[in-house]
C-alpha cells in the first residue's frame, strides 16, 4: 500500500516537474523513551533506501525526537547515524552499520549496549505490535506494558548498562576517551530510568503515602537527583 501511494506521487511529480519529499517517522511520539524497532528488519531495512532512491525521491526527510539536544536517549543517535549513512549511500548494510556505530561509540562494552539494544527492540515489537512499528502515535497502554516491561526486564537492562561501564573502565582507552563512552552510556540509562519510574511511580493520594505500585516503591526524589546527576545538572538550580 504504502509503495503503490509512493510511486503515485512520484509519477505526478515527474509529469509536473515538482521535487518529491518523503518524509517519515523513527519515533513513537507518544513514548520516546521505548524505541519503536523501525530498522534493519523493520520499516527502514536495506532495500526501502535504495527504493526511495530510485522511486523518485527528490528529499528525504525521517524524523526523530522533535526537540533533541546533546543529550539523547533510546539510541537516538544510532538512529541519525543510519539515516545519514543511508540516505548518502543506499547501498550500505543496516546491519553493517549497527555494528560499527556500537564498535565505534562503546569500545570494548559495545556486546553490552547491543544487548540492550536488541532486548529494547524485542519489548518494543510486543509492547507496540509488530504491524503498528514506526507509526508515529501509539498509545502505550501501562497497564499491558507491564506485562512485557516488568520490574525484572528493567534490572535485566540497568544490568547490561552497570556491566558495559565495567567493560569500559577495564578497558585500554585514555581517561578522555572513557569518559567520553561512559556518558553515552549514560544516555542510554536516561530511558530504561524513565520506563521504570513512568510504569511503577504512583504519586501519592490526599498526602496519603503510598507504598508501592504492583509490589514496588519508587524513591521519587531520588530518582530525580540521578536524573540531574547523569544531565549533569546542578540539583540547586536547576
Amino acid at each position: 500500500t504504502f509503495r503503490a501511494q509512493f510511486d503515485a506521487w512520484a509519477a505526478l511529480t515527474t509529469q509536473s516537474g515538482s521535487d518529491l519529499c518523503l518524509w517519515t517517522y523513527t519515533k513513537n511520539f507518544r513514548m520516546y523513551m521505548l524505541r519503536a524497532d523501525v530498522y534493519g528488519g523493520g520499516f527502514f531495512n536495506d532495500n526501502a533506501y535504495s527504493y526511495f532512491a530510485n522511486a523518485g525521491g527528490d528529499f528525504f526527510f525521517n524524523q526523530g525526537a522533535t526537540d533533541g539536544t546533546n543529550t539523547l536517549s533510546a539510541f537516538e543517535k544510532l538512529n541519525a547515524y543510519l539515516d545519514s549513512k543511508m540516505m548518502w549511500n543506499s547501498q550500505n548494510s543496516i546491519d553493517e552499520l549497527i555494528e560499527n556505530w556500537f564498535s565505534a561509540m562503546y569500545g570494548d562494552a559495545s556486546e553490552s549496549m547491543l544487548n540492550l539494544y536488541n532486548a529494547q527492540n524485542a519489548a518494543a515489537r510486543e509492547v507496540f505490535g509488530e504491524d503498528e512499528l514506526g507509526i508515529p502515535s501509539v498509545t502505550m497502554d501501562k497497564s499491558s506494558a507491564k506485562d512485557v516491561l516488568t520490574v525484572d526486564v528493567l534490572d535485566e537492562w540497568f544490568g547490561y548498562i552497570e556491566q558495559a561501564k565495567i567493560d569500559v573502565e577495564a578497558s585500554s582507552f585514555s581517561d578522555a576517551e572513557k569518559a567520553k563512552m561512559i556518558a553515552h552510556i549514560n544516555e542510554e540509562w536516561i530511558s530504561v530510568k524513565f520506563l521504570y519510574v513512568y510504569l511503577y511511580y504512583q504519586e501519592p493520594l490526599a498526602g496519603i503515602p503510598v507504598d508501592g505500585l504492583d509490589g514496588v516503591t519508587v524513591d521519587i526524589d531520588a530518582a530525580q537527583a540521578e536524573f540531574r546527576a547523569v544531565l549533569g545538572y546542578n540539583a540547586d538550580t536547576e
